[in-house]
């Protein structure tokens, strides 16, 4: 079936090595980066090489390559003149991945992780007493309940969905650059943790399609083979193609709204709310977006915080969540004490240098 991808807000996805975005092989060109094939600069020109390679040391490489369009690999504009200056500065942005011609997309398998951990923390709400404590390797164990039979990742109820990689598009036109800083409660204010870092990402109100394909006679011969009928179920929803659209949209609308409600909560108990209005602002509309009919929610890539944010909304039992606490207790916190934040630190983009929302946000519009 085919899927809308629409992001509310930045989305960034992990990369590959190699496309790094540096002083060494990008750029500034007016209100956007450009990264320069350095290989096949110095292939075209072997009598210059090294005076090319002097001139990217020096910093200089904005007077060979503007206006050489023929040496660019992609631009990619800046959300405002303040990230521009911070890259001058800084000299580095961690990029977004990106399809081996250097076009920008949803893999696949980042979507099916994003609805997995929405199908896991859901699962969990609902079923406190399938909380297993056997060891301290926690996110080894909750992924086990997605296992029919034996712990074997070979019989992971998943396998029955599908998930292609997006469409791609344009760098240039779907790509944004901008600073992310880390903030951490501190009493009652939440203060700056960390430096701005730059990063590339998918920007906001950009749309992609995808299509997800159902196994669902594989489902369904999974369930008789190891007699996991019950779990499959309570997982999925079922084994038709409805059931299972039907609790995934179920799924990321409730533990979407559960995350609202817990960063909205600790955004608004600090004594410097204020300063975090254009979050509280976001995150307003991302609840009346999650509301909307035959659409999904979802949280995935880069700040995201998963495991500690999918233990804090799953654990809805208080017992529970002190064991778990217990046993993922971190620099900041007593063991056991529920009255923390958990996750402590938020990661919040910056526009004009004021935090202007989360991370990660998109819009899944299933067609049925």
């Amino acid at each position: 079936m085919k899927v809308k991808l629409e992001t509310l807000s930045p989305v960034k996805i992990g990369t590959r090595e190699g496309q790094e975005l540096d002083r060494l092989n990008s750029f500034v060109v007016g209100d956007k980066v450009v990264k320069v094939n350095i290989d096949k600069v110095i292939s075209k020109n072997p009598d210059k090489a090294n005076q090319i390679v002097k001139f990217i040391d020096d910093g200089k490489a904005n007077k060979l390559f503007e206006g050489e369009e023929k040496y660019w690999k992609f631009s990619v504009p800046f959300i405002d003149e303040h990230t521009k200056d911070l890259f001058r500065r800084k000299g580095e942005i961690d990029p977004q991945i990106l399809q081996a011609d250097d076009t920008i997309y949803f893999p696949g398998s980042s979507v099916k992780g994003a609805i997995r951990t929405s199908l896991l923390t859901y699962y969990y709400m609902n079923n406190p007493s399938a909380w297993w404590f056997k060891n301290n390797r926690i996110e080894r164990e909750v992924e086990k309940y997605f296992r029919v039979g034996e712990n074997d990742p070979k019989r992971d109820c998943m396998k029955g969905f599908q998930i292609s990689d997006s469409e791609s598009k344009k760098v240039e036109d779907a790509g944004i650059v901008f600073p992310v800083k880390t903030y951490s409660k501190n009493y009652d204010k939440l203060e700056p943790k960390h430096w701005e870092t730059l990063h590339m990402a998918i920007a906001p109100g950009k749309k992609f399609e995808t299509e997800i394909t159902l196994y669902e006679e594989l489902l369904a011969g999974m369930a008789k083979r190891w007699g996991e009928e019950k779990k499959i179920k309570g997982i999925l929803g079922g084994f038709s193609e409805e059931q299972i659209i039907d609790k995934l949209i179920e799924a990321t609308t409730m533990v979407s709204l559960e995350r609202i409600e817990r960063d909205l909560n600790y955004l608004q108990s600090c004594e410097n709310s204020f300063q975090f209005s254009l979050v509280i602002d976001q995150l307003e509309k991302f609840r009346e977006e999650v509301m909307k009919e035959d659409s999904a929610v979802l949280n995935l890539g880069f700040g995201m915080g998963r495991l500690s944010s999918t233990i804090q909304l799953a654990a809805k039992d208080d017992k529970v969540k002190k064991k778990l606490r217990e046993m993922y207790a971190r620099k900041g916190y007593q063991k056991g004490d529920l009255s923390n934040p958990w996750p402590k630190t938020r990661r919040f983009f910056l526009e004009e240098e004021d935090p202007s929302g989360e991370l990660g946000w998109v819009k899944m519009v299933i067609k049925r």
